[in-house]
């Protein structure tokens, strides 16, 4: 398990074709939805992570077999740019702190980078697929995961979002997974007449660590 984790993550943004409308009211009072979107929540957002790190293990000999290594609070921030050509599509880059205090899963004290880096960091880069609503809140989503080679990440269930009043909320989760040849159990050989007394042994096995990142983000222009 890495002492320093860089939590990142980039998705596979597919483009959704919408038909533009006005942003006047139409005669039975309904509000038409943005032309623009992309364009109208433009912008550096600042704000705070809600950043939890959670680890697990199916290894027999480990115990506890599963711990909270992060929870904190972070601050940080989320930029929300365009994407030439397209309204409807959102170019995000999120940014979190470096040295944020938790454990290890021994329990020692570590040190993560949760979202580390800056605007500049291709790796932080992600694409959303943005629309307005009838009541005006503007929806970001991205539901595919997708692993980055660099850090064996693979984020699940996409990104999810919005933007409601000047405030942007946006959610995220990722998995790193480490699978590995590791002595998972021990047992006692007491078979009469081949052994002249008992002698435990080590059954080796694969082991699996399941590190998973659940990011909430929360943040004004």
């Amino acid at each position: 398990m890495k002492k320093i984790l860089y939590s990142v993550f980039c998705l596979l943004s597919a483009t959704a074709m919408f038909t533009s409308c006005s942003d006047e009211i139409g005669e039975n009072g309904s509000v038409s939805m943005s032309g623009t979107p992309a364009l109208d929540v433009a912008g550096i957002y600042n704000g705070q992570w809600d950043a939890k790190v959670d680890w697990v293990t199916d290894n027999a000999l480990t115990d506890p077999k599963n711990r909270t290594l992060v929870n904190s609070q972070v601050d940080g921030k989320v930029v929300m740019g365009t994407v030439d050509g397209n309204n409807y599509v959102s170019a995000l880059t999120v940014i979190g702190q470096d040295g944020v205090a938790g454990i290890a899963p021994d329990g020692s004290e570590a040190v993560y980078n949760l979202l580390g880096g800056d605007e500049t960091t291709e790796s932080l880069k992600s694409k959303v697929n943005i629309f307005q609503t009838s009541n005006g809140v503007y929806n970001l989503v991205n539901k595919v995961g997708n692993t980055d080679p660099s850090m064996g990440l693979l984020t699940t269930g996409g990104v999810n979002g919005s933007v409601e009043d000047g405030v942007l909320t946006l959610n995220f989760t990722q998995q790193e997974k480490i699978s590995k040849t590791a002595r998972i159990d021990n047992v006692v050989n007491a078979a009469y007449g081949l052994c002249s007394q008992d002698e435990t042994r080590g059954v080796f096995g694969t082991s699996t660590e399941i590190t998973t990142y659940t990011y909430k983000f929360t943040g004004n222009k």
